[in-house]
């Protein structure tokens, strides 16, 4: 027999412990579909589960893109009437502005460029009212869903950053920590780290684009809010909006709701106030 070749026992034995059998009555295809059970499970779900993740990210999709052509569309308006003059706020609710500034112009605003104007009120105005319909929708599913009512007990999160924590981020129990979800959406500064010594850098920015910009929003609708109070509150959040910008206070909010959000999601409960 050439050296080298297995022997009829040792190709036996091979056979026996199922390394190279095939078949999934094997020990081996035994074991492997124990360790991908839970991948296969994701591979084989439910169809209708499949098409509500689809619906939920389409009309979260839509209601961003929705929002993005309001805004380009008031940021062109705005430039238009600053070439006459006429200096507008930003944001939708100051829209309501642009009438009362035209009837005060007079004869200095061509009446073609009020045509236009009016192009773009009443465009804005059929995206706003789609907003609003999607925004309904979003917070109507909230009733029906126990988790986005879960999610909606956190300050900050609304409906529709629910409805993308839920159609955009995977299983929160597959995250070992509220830091390592943080560090997932690219909320955690970057490490420089050397000799002992920890040098941390600027927010990563690496992670899910749409729930950290949403979680930022919500952080600084809070900080408005209390800087609108004028009195800060003697707590965390109120010392670091006192002695830090109110981007890096806003984006130090959304990382701790980053870990609040996947606390009560592996907990299954609901969000407490200390």
């Amino acid at each position: 027999m050439p050296t080298g070749s297995p022997s009829r026992s040792g190709a036996s034995r091979l056979r026996s412990n199922g390394d190279d059998d095939p078949s999934p009555r094997s020990p081996n295809a035994r074991r492997h579909c124990a360790y991908g059970r839970p991948y296969a499970q994701s591979l084989t779900a439910p169809v209708s589960s499949k098409g509500g993740l689809d619906r939920r990210r389409t009309a979260f999709r839509t209601h961003q893109c929705f929002v993005r052509q309001r805004t380009q569309l008031i940021n062109a308006l705005r430039g238009h009437l600053a070439e006459f003059g006429l200096i507008v706020a930003q944001g939708p609710a100051h829209l309501k502005q642009i009438i009362e500034l035209l009837d005060e112009a007079g004869p200095e605003v061509p009446d073609a460029v009020r045509e236009i104007v009016r192009l773009y009120l009443d465009q804005i105005d059929v995206l706003t009212r789609k907003i609003e319909e999607l925004h309904r929708r979003l917070r109507d599913a909230t009733q029906e869903n126990a988790e986005m009512r879960r999610l909606c007990t956190v300050p900050g999160v609304g409906p529709v950053t629910a409805g993308a924590v839920l159609a955009f981020a995977p299983d929160l129990r597959a995250f070992s920590s509220g830091r390592n979800f943080a560090a997932w959406l690219g909320l955690v500064p970057k490490q420089r780290s050397t000799g002992g010594k920890t040098r941390l850098g600027g927010v990563s920015k690496m992670g899910q684009t749409d729930i950290r910009k949403l979680l930022i929003i919500g952080a600084m609708s809070r900080i408005r809010w209390i800087i609108r109070k004028g009195v800060l509150p003697d707590s965390w959040l109120g010392q670091l909006v006192g002695r830090k910008p109110r981007m890096v206070a806003a984006v130090a909010l959304a990382n701790k709701m980053a870990r609040i959000i996947w606390a009560i999601m592996t907990r299954e409960e609901n969000y407490r106030m200390a």
